[in-house]
């Protein structure tokens, strides 16, 4: 049996068809004893992860999943509602405006003592 008998032989099941409705299906697998083979493989590997991912247990387990999930996002959150970027921005702001002024300040001054001149005090006697 060739990769092209399978690979119809997979497109025609995943389109849904079976043996019992598809007479292109049970042509190809009566085809050869391999076709009859790999075709039963498959029923037996679609089955085994129906059992596995299907069935009770995964819808029980798929609606824990839902409302827990529900929970957490309807559950109020712990976080104020106050925005403080605002607050913070303006906090930095002012912080380093503060900085600046005292630091252009006291350059001011420096220089400005470096402008008088010294003069030496005069005994004055009366």
């Amino acid at each position: 049996m060739n990769e092209e008998i399978q690979i119809k032989i997979i497109e025609l099941m995943d389109d849904g068809a079976a043996l019992e409705s598809s007479s292109e299906l049970r042509e190809l697998v009566n085809s050869s004893d391999e076709a009859k083979s790999f075709y039963e493989s498959i029923l037996v590997s679609e089955s085994a992860i129906k059992g596995f991912f299907g069935g009770d247990k995964a819808k029980e387990l798929s609606n824990k999943i839902d409302a827990y999930v529900d929970e957490q996002l309807n559950e109020t959150s712990k976080v104020s509602p106050i925005n403080f970027k605002p607050i913070v921005g303006f906090a930095i702001a002012a912080s380093m405006a503060a900085i600046a002024f005292t630091f252009f300040n006291s350059t001011s001054q420096i220089i400005d003592s470096d402008l008088i001149v010294y003069e030496e005090p005069k005994i004055v006697i009366a």
